[in-house]
């Protein structure tokens, strides 16, 4: 297993190079009709994403590429489809993926370009991915397909050979959020002593997240206040950005975790996610071996794993915090021997 992170300076480098190609196609008139980003959906791949939707539709009708890019973002822009998983499997359902082959199909709005965006893309179920291929196929002309994921292995062989695939080699993020700062409060106290504590933390977690769920609703609902959207589609969007954070919260959870492990196999001089949290990454390390380090990442990793499968969040995280409990037990009773 390797703990190395990548440099953040050979990361730039291989998203520029990249961005520099498709810069050079747009021009030559020779862009591909489908491209496949490899990277993290939340990280350099979805922002060189949005860099080439607003250069292709700046180079379309010579406009401002840097402030379409942030209409992009906002998903402001009628003539791009976006799919991500909405489903309560966490998939991406055919439904979703018949709608945006319609979209494809029909005249853009400006009379250039239509771009069809799916998001999380390995969350295709297997009917989803055979109609989308229908597309891939015949593409409609002056369309663009882009599809981003961090997993392309679990993609069809299919729909991956009819992409252009665009590797981006990229340091994991620490995940960003009005979150964050409660999340670390509650991880620099370490694992819980006793069951009780394991479960006062993971209602605390839980309430983390129905907070975020709050803040979520609210700016949707601000963002659509002015339109006719469909109530469906709009709690559907606040479905979707509450995964996204949920995922966004254990990812960071992992991470802290891996740090700890890290810290206690490599020491002081080891490549961390949380630098500026060494000294308390090390107090934690100091009370773990290497193979309770690792049970508290391998906590992780399940929980994880079961709020993917929609498992009731708050007992999740019980049986997250009680299993830390027992690899720091576990630990002192090796270091007291």
């Amino acid at each position: 297993m390797q703990f190395g992170v990548m440099s953040n300076a050979s990361s730039t480098d291989n998203v520029e190079a990249v961005f520099d190609g498709l810069v050079h196609s747009v021009e030559a008139g020779r862009l591909a009709h489908a491209y496949l980003l490899v990277g993290d959906p939340e990280g350099a791949a979805h922002d060189l994403l949005l860099r080439l939707l607003a250069m292709v539709f700046a180079h379309e009708d010579g406009g401002d590429a840097e402030k379409l890019e942030s209409r992009f973002a906002e998903r402001k822009v009628a003539d791009v489809t976006w799919l991500e998983p909405q489903s309560k499997g966490r998939l991406i359902t055919v439904d979703q993926v018949r709608g945006l082959n319609r979209r494809i199909a029909t005249t853009s709005f400006s009379g250039g370009w239509k771009a069809g965006v799916i998001l999380h893309a390995d969350r295709l179920n297997d009917a989803a991915a055979n109609a989308f291929l229908k597309t891939l196929e015949e593409p409609p002309a002056r369309s663009l397909l882009l599809l981003l994921t961090a997993a392309p292995q679990y993609l069809l062989p299919t729909i991956v050979s009819r992409c252009q695939r665009l590797n981006l080699h990229e340091p994991a993020r620490v995940p960003a959020g009005d979150w964050r700062e409660d999340l670390l409060v509650l991880l620099r106290e370490g694992p819980p002593h006793d069951p009780l504590e394991a479960c006062c933390r993971a209602g605390r977690l839980n309430r983390l997240l129905k907070d975020e769920k709050e803040r979520i609703e609210e700016s949707v609902r601000e963002a659509f206040a002015e339109t006719e959207e469909d109530e469906k589609v709009i709690d559907a969007r606040i479905s979707a950005r509450l995964r996204a954070s949920q995922e966004a919260v254990m990812r960071a959870t992992l991470m802290w975790h891996r740090d700890i492990l890290v810290v206690a196999t490599a020491g002081g001089e080891a490549s961390l996610h949380f630098p500026g949290e060494r000294d308390r990454l090390a107090a934690l390390a100091a009370g773990h071996t290497w193979s309770t380090a690792l049970a508290g990442l391998q906590a992780v990793e399940t929980g994880r794993f079961r709020l993917d499968r929609n498992l009731p969040a708050l007992s999740v995280f019980e049986g997250m915090f009680v299993e830390q409990g027992r690899a720091a037990q576990d630990a002192a009773i090796a270091k007291n021997r």
